[in-house]
C-alpha cells in the first residue's frame, strides 16, 4: 500500500473515532432495543416529573416484571437526559448520609438467584469532573436469613462502583463490578477508565457468566465498545472457582447507592438517565453496541479501532531517534 493510502487509511480510523467521542443524538430507540433484550427490571427515570424533589416517590419499572421501585432521601427530578430530545433524569446528590438518596428496588430480590448470568446497564454522568471519593451506583449485599430454604448467609452480593479497585481499596478514576456468592466465593473487575468519571453521559455496561471461562466472565464495556477487565479473585475464589451458588437477596437492590444488609450508604454523586438488569442474561459485544447507538452514541466499527491501532504502532515506529518523549 501507498504512502499516501496509508495516510488516508490512518485519517478515517481517526475521524471515525473522533466521531464516537464527539457525536450525540437523541435516545429515540433505546428503550425498544432494550425491551427486545427482555430486561428483568428497566427504569427510565424520565416519568417521575419535570422538577422537584422526589421523596417517596414511585420510580416507574417499565419491564414486563412491572416492579415499580421507590425513592428515598432527596434525588431531584427535571435532570437533562442524554442527547437532544431525551426524556429527564434524575440526579442523585450523593449526600454521603447513610440511607439518603438513592433508588430502592422492590420485589426484585429474586434476581440475586439469576446473577450467575446477567447484565447491567447504565446511561449516566458524574456530578462533579472526576470526583475521587468512594461510590457506589448499584449494589446490594445480602443479610443472613436462618429462616428460607434454604437458609441465606450474608456472603452473596453484587455492586458497581466508581474510585475502587479489584479488591475495594480506593482508586481514583477506576470502577468495579464485584460478585460473591453463598460460599463467600468472589470476583472483581476493575475498568481503569478516567473518561467515565469526566462529567458528560456515558453508557456503562457489565455482564458476569459464571459458565464462561474463554469470555474471562466479567466483560465491560464503555459507550458500546469492550474495555479491559483486571481480575481479582477473593474469599478462596480462581479463575476456575468462580461466584456460581446464587441465591435469592435477602434485601432490595438499591441505584444511587448500595444496600448492605438494610442499611445504605456510599451514595454516589450522579446523574442516571437508563437502567436495567438482565438475569439469566448476558449480552454480546453486539448486543451492547447496538443498546448503546440506540441511545445516540456513535460507535466505531470494531476494525476501525484496529486500524487506529495499527496507524498509531506505525507512527510510533516512524517516529525518528532523539524525536523527544
Amino acid at each position: 500500500m501507498s504512502r499516501g493510502r496509508v495516510s488516508l487509511v490512518c485519517s478515517s480510523a481517526l475521524a471515525a473515532v473522533a466521531l464516537a467521542s464527539a457525536v450525540r443524538a437523541a435516545p429515540l430507540s433505546f428503550q425498544t432495543t432494550v425491551l427486545g433484550d427482555s430486561p428483568y427490571l428497566y427504569y427510565r427515570f424520565g416519568d417521575v416529573g419535570s422538577a422537584g424533589s422526589l421523596t417517596n416517590q414511585p420510580g416507574d419499572d417499565i419491564s414486563a416484571g412491572n416492579n415499580d421501585g421507590i425513592f428515598r432521601g432527596n434525588p431531584a427530578a427535571g435532570a437533562a437526559g442524554f442527547g437532544a430530545g431525551s426524556d429527564n433524569a434524575v440526579t442523585f446528590p450523593g449526600t454521603s448520609v447513610t440511607g439518603l438518596d438513592y433508588l430502592r428496588t422492590t420485589n426484585n430480590r429474586t434476581f440475586g438467584s439469576r446473577v450467575a448470568r446477567s447484565s447491567y446497564e447504565l446511561i449516566f454522568r458524574t456530578n462533579t469532573v472526576n470526583p475521587t471519593d468512594y461510590q457506589a451506583v448499584f449494589g446490594v449485599f445480602n443479610a443472613a436469613d436462618a429462616t428460607t430454604s434454604p437458609a441465606r448467609s450474608n456472603t452473596g452480593a453484587v455492586a458497581i462502583e466508581f474510585n475502587s479497585n479489584a479488591t475495594g481499596n480506593t482508586l481514583a478514576g477506576s470502577s468495579r463490578f464485584y460478585v460473591r456468592d453463598e460460599d463467600g466465593i468472589a470476583i472483581a473487575g476493575t475498568i481503569a477508565n478516567g473518561t467515565l468519571l469526566d462529567g458528560n453521559f456515558h453508557h456503562l455496561a457489565f455482564t458476569y457468566d459464571a459458565t464462561d471461562a474463554s469470555q474471562h466472565y466479567i466483560k465491560a464495556y464503555i459507550d458500546g465498545l469492550s474495555v479491559p477487565v483486571s481480575l481479582v479473585p477473593q474469599g478462596g475464589g480462581s479463575l476456575t472457582n468462580v461466584p456460581d451458588n446464587l441465591l435469592d437477596f435477602t434485601v432490595d437492590p438499591t441505584f444511587g447507592a448500595r444496600n448492605v444488609r438494610g442499611t445504605v450508604g456510599a451514595e454516589a454523586n450522579v446523574t442516571i438517565d437508563e437502567a436495567a438488569l438482565y438475569g439469566d442474561r448476558v449480552l454480546g459485544d453486539s448486543d451492547v453496541a447496538a443498546h448503546a447507538a440506540a441511545a445516540g452514541f456513535v460507535v466505531p466499527e470494531p476494525g476501525a479501532m484496529t486500524v487506529l491501532g495499527a496507524c498509531m504502532l506505525g507512527l510510533l515506529r516512524r517516529r525518528p531517534p532523539g524525536a523527544g518523549s
